[in-house]
């Protein structure tokens, strides 16, 4: 998605987009030019001189980080000449609409296009991305491993994948990842784990092949693989040492044969490479062997352009995990607006920092006594706390999520899964009602209907499905009260419904009394009747 901000000044753009095709453009009026850093989509500024300049000069100290930050916007102007201190000289964003030049944005989309699993729009991602395609395309063999350094939740694995996808060896193979704390058990174990071991080198155990041998076709990834076992460094240490164009050479454990493998390794460490040179936890000699193939992935914090694609990207994959009852729940630019401003926020835990703060509050959105809040509240309910991770963990403690769980709303569940029907289709509780009744029977049910209510008797007929539903679904519970509330928009007056349950309880068929509600005069709550025992 491409958003396009008209400015006052602008020109039409409907020829113009015919050349921005295949991609996806939403194109707003001056009035919403506001959003356009905070939305996390690639933008472009439409306007003459004079509405650019009026544009630039009335960002916030927040928007103008992000935009000096921000590799993927551009400038659609006549004014050939317009020039702009937060416009990056480094690249063109300046455009002229006459000559339509904007093939710089056709190769910025297709290049964001290709890494899905990278979100963000900063300069230092888009670097990440020309390196990625740059090292995917050279050669993969045990001879060319790559190392990815970054703090921890920097989205290392999500850079490997988007490596290994960008290779050739992609779609036919596979990345496997693991981590070095997981090699980190006994020795011997781990060099079996990796490279395999022969029949009966303990007792019961039976020849297999190691990770080297599964994926020889595919890649490694190793996180944290300074924490591996030295054993293990080492082994890994001889396969890179392999000349490049060919197959590494290595034994299983206990194996007496050499066997080759073309495995593709992809490294990945949150410690500083010169205390683990100065520590001896990393060999120099190891280090060598990455040569031009090292990935720095700089912390969210120095990324502010990457924070509104990232908090989108997110939150969209959160809630459309929780189902469809938080569908319509948005994070609005102004939260994410917000949440860029707040400098206490130092995201120390980088992404995997922001993705916490974000699952609870979906958790929140869930329940419902914050339902009508909105998400810029809920944030807020948990920032107060404090700024990181560790204070926000005490909201799971305290009321918002100890509470007991509300009582169901049952008649607003019958209420959402029953809308009015298209002309004179049934409605959902009609079909309910007529699949349990057989078709007999609901014949007789709609010509009582009929004889009864010959005033609305269609609408009728579906509040009355509507009591039958619930007391199907719900026992004997409907009372008056729900009734009223089955009825939705017609609202009924109280005697009418009274009358409606009055006349579905006759002979116990459709409803039946079960009992009085306890000190209100001769109110009954109704239960299913004897049709549908």
């Amino acid at each position: 998605m491409i958003e396009i901000y008209a400015l006052d000044g602008s020109i039409d753009l409907t020829e113009w987009l015919k050349y921005i095709e295949p991609h996806e453009v939403s194109v707003w009026a001056e009035s919403r030019e506001e959003r356009a850093v905070w939305t996390g989509n690639p933008f472009i500024l439409a306007g003459n001189h004079r509405s650019l300049q009026k544009w630039f000069a009335g960002l916030d100290s927040a928007s103008i980080r992000v935009i000096g930050d921000h590799a993927y916007f551009w400038v659609l102007t006549s004014s050939t000449g317009f020039r702009h201190n937060l416009i990056p000289q480094d690249r063109l964003t300046v455009l002229n609409w006459a000559k339509r030049e904007h093939n710089v944005i056709h190769e910025a989309m297709e290049m964001l296009g290709r890494f899905p699993k990278l979100s963000g729009l900063s300069k230092e991602m888009h670097h990440l991305r020309e390196e990625i395609l740059r090292i995917g395309v050279g050669h993969q063999e045990p001879a060319t491993p790559v190392l990815i350094y970054g703090e921890s939740g920097s989205g290392k694995e999500g850079t490997a994948q988007s490596l290994f996808e960008a290779c050739d060896r992609s779609p036919k193979h596979r990345l496997y990842p693991m981590g070095g704390a997981w090699l980190g058990g006994d020795s011997i174990m781990t060099l079996s784990e990796v490279f395999g071991i022969e029949k009966r080198v303990a007792t019961e155990v039976d020849a297999r092949p190691g990770l080297v041998e599964l994926h020889s076709d595919g890649a490694l990834f190793i996180d944290d693989f300074d924490t591996a076992p030295k054993a293990l460094q080492e082994q890994l240490l001889r396969i890179t040492s392999t000349p490049k164009g060919s197959s590494a050479l290595y034994r299983r454990v206990g194996g007496k044969e050499d066997l080759f493998t073309n495995v593709w390794l992809i490294f990945a460490t949150n410690h500083d490479i010169a205390e683990m040179l100065k520590s001896h936890t990393l060999r120099l000699d190891f280090l060598f062997r990455f040569e031009d193939r090292v990935i720095v992935i700089p912390p969210l914090r120095n990324r502010p352009a990457d924070l509104p694609a990232i908090a989108q990207a997110l939150w969209r994959s959160l809630t459309a995990a929780a189902g469809p009852a938080l569908e319509d729940r948005v994070l609005s630019w102004r939260t994410t607006r917000d949440l860029q401003s707040r400098e206490q926020l130092q995201w120390k835990g980088n992404v995997r920092e922001l993705a916490a703060l974000l699952s609870l509050v979906v958790s929140m959105c869930k329940m419902p006594k914050h339902r009508h809040q909105s998400t810029g509240a809920l944030i807020n309910q948990v920032l107060a706390r404090g700024p990181s991770y560790f204070q926000w963990l005490r909201i799971l403690t305290e009321k918002e999520f100890t509470a007991g769980p509300s009582a169901p709303d049952r008649v607003g569940q019958i209420l959402a899964s029953d809308p009015d029907p298209v002309g004179d289709e049934l409605s959902s509780c009609e079909i309910e009602i007529r699949n349990r009744l057989g078709e007999s029977g609901w014949n007789e049910f709609v010509a009582a209907v009929q004889r009864r209510f010959r005033r609305d008797e269609k609408a009728i007929r579906r509040i009355l499905c509507r009591y039958q539903v619930y007391a199907l679904r719900y026992g004997p519970t409907l009372s008056k009260d729900e009734a009223l509330r089955l009825s939705g928009a017609r609202k009924l007056h109280s005697t009418q419904a009274l009358n409606h349950l009055k006349w579905l309880s006759e002979a116990d068929r459709y409803l039946q009394p079960v009992t009085r509600i306890a000190g209100s005069n001769s109110k009954w709550i109704y239960g299913p009747g004897t049709l549908y025992s």
